[in-house]
């Protein structure tokens, strides 16, 4: 078998930074480290702060379920033949995009 390509690779090659790159240089004793800075976005901001509240969130609204039982239990819990497709529709296409 025969493999044609660049050349042999120069193991001091592979290591060494190419022309541009910067390297971290450890910080020396008495001198101050560099510091990282990220700043981000207005609306990378507000969508972690969505993300923030959303996790605060129950997983499970009790008083909703609480509510929906009382009213199954005395017969007042109605859903209409329009909304009971559109969640039937909905379920299923979650199933598909998955």
């Amino acid at each position: 078998m025969r493999i044609e390509g660049q050349g042999p690779v120069e193991p001091g090659r592979v290591y060494r930074p190419e022309a541009g790159e910067q390297r971290s240089v450890p910080a020396r004793a008495g001198q101050a480290a560099a510091v990282d800075e990220v700043a981000l976005s207005r609306e990378a901001r507000f969508r972690q702060e969505l993300l923030t509240r959303l996790r605060s969130l129950p997983e499970v609204r009790e008083e909703l379920i609480a509510d929906i039982r009382r009213r199954l239990a005395a017969g007042t819990y109605t859903v209409s033949d329009g909304e009971l497709a559109e969640a039937i529709i909905r379920e299923i296409e979650g199933r598909h995009s998955s």
